[in-house]
Order: C-alpha cells, then structure tokens, then sequence
C-alpha cells in the first residue's frame, strides 16, 4: 500500500486520478468523488511561475492530493501548447514541488535524475512514467522495462498502444501478474477505453479520467468511469 495524501493505493481499489488544468476551478471539482488531480502543467495556458503556484493553491483547497506531470516530450505525450525545455521543467519542479504529494517524471527524460533527486528532497511519492504511444509491448518487454524502473520510483507507470485484443490481453496479463509491485498501467487508443475499466481491477493503482479535455486517445469521462466502477467494482471495496 501507498499512502497520497489522503488516499490510499493498493491493488484492486481503484483510484481515478482527474486531468486538471488552470482552466479548472476548485469549486467545480469538490464533491465528484475524485481520489488525484494530475495537475498537467503543460497542457496549462500560462506557464508563468507565479501563474501557476496561484493555480496549485487554489486545487489544494479542494483537500484532493495533486500529482504534478510537466510533459515536454511529444513522443512521452506531451502538449504542443508550450515548449519548455528542460532546465525550465526544473524549475517548475522547484518551484510546485513543494505543493503536491506526488510527481511524475518520464522515465526517458534527460533530467530525470535530477528530478527525481528534487522528489526525494521534497519526501514526494515518484512516479516513473514510460509511454508507448505508437506501439504495444510484449509480456517479456514489460517485465523488463518495470525491473529496470522499479528501483528509481515508487510507483512504475506504463503506458502503450495495444493493437488487438491479444495486445490488451497481455498488458492485462501483466499487470496482474505484477499488481504487488506499485504498477499503473494504461491502454491507449482504439482498446484504451475498456482498458481504463478493466486494468485497475487487476492491479494498476490508478486509472485517469478528465472533466475538460482528455490528455491521451482513450481516456473516458469521470462520471462515466465512476459510473461503470462502481457497477463492475463497487468503489466502497477501498
């Protein structure tokens, strides 16, 4: 188990991490039964430093535990909104680090370990993130790919592109065969969908929504998701 805040992580609760942006506005969140808001930094429409710490103090009145992600990489899922390049994407660590409980750091990112060295500064939970946008993985790849990130994080988060029902099956397979090791695992594209459903009840920790705009092909509004959850995995087994 993993403790964010408020909230607790374990295989087979599921929790629903919402997208947030400074377009959000805390009132609008209180009260729909959101366990993480990932405050998607680059997908925000100013990335001017004080800007954005108004923004964080305002989602921390919500009392939802914030999961910062600044994505500069295309090819990791990042918004072409703003090109922030990577001594920027420090400072923005820096600087709202301090505001949230958890961070996510692409696992191919060249700051990467200066980043998560500022985490364990701040004692914030890392998650380390691999995106697989364009492809699927097989069982073998996955297995590497998470011993390999697990030693760096608390969490290993994987995402990727299943192509068939094999491709999901595998990923599906994967996570939970290694739900007891603090995995995320997510589907993306034409399979995501059912996927956001189906992974979190076999061991993935967290599985994302959005009120606004969704941050990757596949992701399902929150009060769809919740609705199928609660039917297929009653949310009051947390």
């Amino acid at each position: 188990m993993i403790a964010l805040g408020k909230i607790s992580l374990r295989p087979g609760a599921p929790r629903v991490a919402v997208v947030v942006t400074d377009r959000d506005r805390a009132a609008d969140l209180a009260n729909r039964n959101i366990d993480l808001l990932e405050a998607r930094v680059d997908m925000f429409q100013s990335v001017d430093p004080d800007a954005l710490a108004e923004t964080f103090q305002s989602l921390r009145q919500t009392n939802i535990p914030l999961l910062l992600t600044v994505r500069n990489d295309p090819t990791e899922g990042g918004s072409d909104r703003h090109r922030i390049s990577e001594d920027q994407k420090v400072f923005l660590f820096k600087t709202l680090a301090p505001l949230v409980e958890a961070v996510d750091i692409e696992r191919s990112s060249p700051v990467r370990d200066e980043l998560i060295t500022l985490a364990r500064q701040y004692h914030k939970i890392v998650i380390l993130s691999s995106h697989y946008l364009q492809r699927s993985l097989s069982l073998r790849e996955l297995t590497d790919l998470l011993n390999q990130a697990e030693p760096m994080a608390d969490i290993v988060k994987i995402a990727m592109r299943p192509r068939s029902i094999e491709d999901l099956v595998t990923l599906m397979t994967f996570t939970a065969q290694q739900r007891r090791r603090h995995i995320v695992t997510v589907g993306i594209g034409e399979y995501g969908r059912i996927s956001r459903l189906v992974l979190p009840m076999v061991g993935s920790l967290l599985t994302y929504s959005y009120l606004r705009q969704a941050s990757a092909e596949g992701q399902v509004p929150l009060e769809v998701l919740q609705e199928h959850l609660q039917f297929y995995c009653p949310l009051g087994e947390k």
